[in-house]
């Protein structure tokens, strides 16, 4: 019998247990005038970092189901938040926009393109959706949802088709011994990445079989998810904490400080752009994987 987990969502509810992730802006750091005085003295590198840092135009889906604790959380690909440290989900609930700023990244995996976004707070009213573990046999139809980009702005885009290869190994994907993907042909677009790949029920609900993260571009209609049960299997093997990824770049945080130090002694109108907070940042986020 299949594993369900989470509260039923109706097909008119679709759209409300599906969201876009951007980063979150750190306008609170004045990032693009400490980008452009890192730029004027040549720190080409660390410009371009702090832009990244504050939140740029690209986004991609993601989905809430409840974990193992009945707790909301929203599952997306770790392409999608990179190395944000909190990300903005926009929701669309009774037709209209709602918006959940700042939401920590609370887990990255270390194996599979899967990451984890908690809710600012416990104080959220968004319908989860199911998931169904069991493995689907190829000609099933299934169903991706998620927002890719309209012109440069994310637009809802539910598509169907069919699983063409429910069991596609390949060292892209992740260990061939262990990890066999979807292949589909339902419609996946740059920003559908961290939707869900779904089958529909009889009584018109849907459910959750897959996160939507690949696309063959040299090939028609072969669409690549990855099987929800392996989220279980991360979940579970994997340590879930509010740091993904340990700092273990100590060597990285000593040039960061003798930066700032450099930058005190040479050029005051540009350390008084420099906060700690961003210091902090800078040292970390060199020992993060950047997946494209």
């Amino acid at each position: 019998m299949a594993l369900f987990v989470g509260a039923f969502s109706h097909a008119a509810e679709l759209r409300e247990s599906v969201c876009y992730i951007k980063e979150s802006s750190n306008s609170s750091l004045n990032c693009e005038n400490v980008a452009n005085a890192l730029q004027n003295k040549s720190y080409f590198s660390a410009a371009k970092q702090v832009r990244e840092y504050s939140g740029g135009d690209s986004f991609g889906s993601g989905f809430v189901i409840k974990d193992e604790k009945g707790k909301l959380i929203v599952v997306t690909n770790k392409h999608v938040v990179e190395d944000a440290k909190f990300v903005d989900l926009t929701f669309e609930i009774g037709g209209a926009e709602v918006k959940y700023a700042r939401c920590p990244v609370s887990f990255i995996s270390k194996s599979l393109d899967v990451a984890l976004v908690n809710f600012p707070s416990d104080d959220v009213k968004v319908p989860a959706l199911n998931i169904k573990k069991d493995k689907i046999k190829d000609g099933v139809e299934v169903w991706t949802a998620g927002y890719p980009a309209l012109g440069d702005k994310p637009s809802w885009q539910l598509g169907k088709g069919v699983v063409s290869n429910n069991s596609v190994k390949d060292e892209f994907f992740g260990n061939i011994d262990s990890v066999a993907v979807y292949q589909h042909t339902a419609q996946v677009d740059p920003g559908s990445s961290g939707g869900p790949l779904l089958v529909k029920e009889k009584s018109g609900n849907y459910v959750v079989v897959g996160i939507n993260t690949w696309k063959a571009s040299f090939r028609e209609n072969a669409n690549f998810s990855i099987p929800i049960r392996y989220y279980s299997s991360v979940a579970t093997n994997e340590k879930i904490a509010t740091s993904a990824t340990p700092n273990n770049s100590n060597d990285v945080e000593k040039i960061a400080k003798q930066f700032l130090e450099d930058v005190k002694k040479k050029d005051a109108d540009l350390s008084s752009y420099v906060a700690n907070e961003m210091l902090f940042w800078y040292g970390r986020s060199n020992s993060f994987g950047i997946v494209g």
